[in-house]
């Protein structure tokens, strides 16, 4: 597959700043089938800052398994800025801007592709204006489907209050309307510099939000680190149907999370990070729960060797799991690396299956040059399927 995107390289004199980089890597694997797989990864990087104030980019992905006939290319950006102003004296970064092409779409809940034009006109340096049109794409990187899209988003900063408001038309025939909003704001007159976030989005076409979130984050101590947040979500008609595909056959209602996440470094060189997430939705006459929590902790022993464990556990309508994993990366020179990593699940499925199944690797990582990096892994495994299965994995890396 090939996605054909019009770029436009200014000539050499017109030349500001012009960055060049390359990557290439190539690995070498066989499947559980003993066929053998060669896999070659290839990207191109285009930076230019112009005479003209023009700024130009250009990054291409392609890739190919030496085992199939064709090469895949995708354009991840390929787009021109325009600039319209330079900025406020104490503001220089927000320039007014037009920009033309392939570029990151981030507005609202939508994170995606765009083919098309962004615009955003700052009348301060606490307000400004984006309005947008073109065809979206999701983020998967060889996602054949689009959509169209329009839309613009007025943002304004008031008492230290962050207020968005946008307005957005979407689908096939433009016909899904949707209402978006958010505000943020950081209290660092209050002890523990709480920051909310509180932002939903609307269809017009129905009587409640279709996406909501709310966050608190603070920090009791300068070592502890307190979030707290609340969403309800509902897949879209952009969104990658597999991935919601058994969400999809499940759910009658949106799903509804609750988190908790915590941050410790008090036991400096140990740091320690844990979360307990419930999901909640309707599947049939009743709610189902999922529960997760998880605790990890990362202790540097000494300079060049670092220990990190986890310990988890989910359940939901479908069973439940425990599972457990201990890392450890190992510097035996300037330019080699050992890496060993081990992991086990217990889990119990609605189905009737139930057993145990680990995993143990390691590897050794080689900066070979600058430029030229290498790592093999040895990859050991055992489930409810195979009594026993290896991985032999090497890859060679150069970038430029």
């Amino acid at each position: 597959m090939i996605d054909a995107v019009l770029v436009c390289l200014l000539p050499a004199q017109s030349h500001g700043l012009v960055t060049i980089n390359h990557t290439a890597s190539v690995g070498f694997y066989r499947d559980e089938l003993q066929k053998a797989h060669i896999p070659i990864f290839y990207t191109f990087g285009y930076e230019g800052v112009h005479s003209t104030n023009l700024e130009t980019s250009l990054s291409l992905i392609m890739s190919r398994d030496l085992a199939e006939p064709n090469w895949r290319v995708f354009p991840a950006h390929a787009y021109v800025i325009v600039p319209l102003n330079q900025g406020f004296e104490n503001a220089w970064f927000r320039r007014s801007r037009l920009q033309l092409g392939r570029q990151v779409l981030a507005q609202g809940f939508d994170f995606a592709v765009l083919d098309g034009a962004q615009s955003r006109i700052y009348w301060s340096a606490k307000g400004s204006a984006l309005v947008f049109a073109g065809q979206t794409k999701n983020m998967d990187l060889f996602e054949t489907s689009s959509s169209p899209i329009i839309g613009a988003q007025l943002q304004q900063e008031v008492f230290g209050y962050l207020l968005s408001g946008g307005y957005s038309q979407r689908e096939t025939l433009l016909d899904t309307k949707i209402i978006e909003g958010s505000i943020l704001k950081a209290l660092n007159v209050f002890w523990s510099a709480p920051q909310i976030l509180v932002k939903s989005q609307w269809n017009t076409s129905q009587s409640q939000p279709s996406q909501v979130l709310e966050e608190l984050t603070f920090n009791p101590f300068d070592d502890l680190t307190l979030s707290f947040s609340h969403s309800y979500r509902t897949p879209r008609p952009a969104d990658n149907e597999w991935r919601t595909f058994l969400f999809r056959i499940f759910s009658q209602s949106p799903m509804e999370t609750q988190q908790a996440t915590v941050q410790l470094r008090y036991f400096e060189p140990l740091e320690i990070d844990g979360f307990v997430r419930q999901l909640r939705f309707r599947g049939g006459q009743e709610s189902e729960i999922g529960v997760q929590q998880e605790v990890s902790a990362s202790l540097p022993v000494f300079d060049k060797l670092v220990f990190t464990g986890y310990v988890g556990h989910m359940r939901g309508f479908g069973g439940f799991a425990h599972d457990y994993g201990l890392q450890s990366k190992y510097d035996l020179s300037d330019w080699t690396r050992l890496q060993i990593e081990a992991a086990s699940v217990q889990y119990d499925k609605v189905n009737g299956m139930s057993s145990w199944a680990y995993n143990v690797r390691s590897g050794l990582n080689f900066q070979l040059t600058p430029n030229l990096t290498a790592f093999g892994w040895l990859e050991v495994e055992r489930n409810h399927r195979f009594e026993f299965d290896g991985k032999v994995m090497a890859h060679l890396s150069y970038f430029q």
